[in-house]
């Protein structure tokens, strides 16, 4: 059984002649006594599984080695070069992936594959898919704008802080209230989203997984993207 980050397993026991105990050893220092156990693999590796059983005439024991695997998620970062007009399709954005195994299949949004940089884009908001050897995949979001002295203006505008955070982070706007903030992990699956009703916005992020996100800000006339970092 493979799965990419985490992996949740119901185990079934199916041994015969009554037994009346049941010990399960996960292969990860998690153990259970129940006939049929879940039992949640977070860390990366490869796991054997045992499962010894008994009853009043005696025991036996049962390991499938190598039977659970947990492969690393790629993380994707993308460098953006924003176009110089709102018609103008000179803007570009170049992929760097981190972690997952080689070969990767990279899907841009406009159509390109297997490249790690695409140009002569409009401005829009476009997406990239990264597809590892384990068949782990990322998407991550990413906007190029127009016209880049505006864009940088607009960014600079933008305070969030605590970044890295361990919990709580506040979001400032100075000069506009945002249409809508949210945060998405780096598979590109909107975790949290909200309607900022002022210019100062804080979001409970206690309950995620330390991690790579990304904060998708959506102004009137424009959509900034920041990387978060979550310890």
């Amino acid at each position: 059984t493979e799965a990419c980050g985490s992996l949740t397993v119901n185990f079934t026991d199916n041994s015969t002649n009554n037994p009346s105990s049941w010990a399960w050893d996960f292969g990860d220092g998690e153990t259970s006594n129940e006939q049929n156990p879940t039992h949640i693999y977070n860390t990366l590796g490869t796991y054997s599984v045992s499962l010894t059983v008994a009853n009043e005439f005696g025991d036996n024991t049962l390991e499938l080695e190598n039977l659970i695997s947990v492969f690393e998620v790629p993380e994707l970062f993308v460098n953006v070069n924003n176009a110089s007009g709102e018609d103008v399709a000179d803007g570009s954005a170049e992929l760097a992936i981190v972690g997952g195994v080689e070969p990767y299949y990279i899907y841009w949004s406009n159509g390109e594959e297997n490249i790690d940089a695409i140009y002569n884009l409009l401005p829009d908001i476009y997406s990239v898919m990264v597809i590892d050897a384990n068949n782990c995949m990322a998407t991550i979001p990413f906007t190029i704008s127009w016209e880049v002295g505006i864009a940088s203006n607009l960014s600079d505008n933008i305070n969030i802080y605590p970044n890295p955070t361990k919990g709580f982070v506040y979001i400032e706007t100075t000069k506009n209230i945002p249409e809508s903030i949210s945060i998405s992990d780096v598979l590109g699956k909107t975790i949290l989203e909200i309607n900022p009703t002022s210019d100062i916005s804080k979001l409970d992020l206690n309950e995620l997984k330390a991690g790579i996100y990304f904060v998708s800000i959506k102004l009137k006339d424009n959509n900034i993207v920041h990387r978060l970092i979550v310890n």
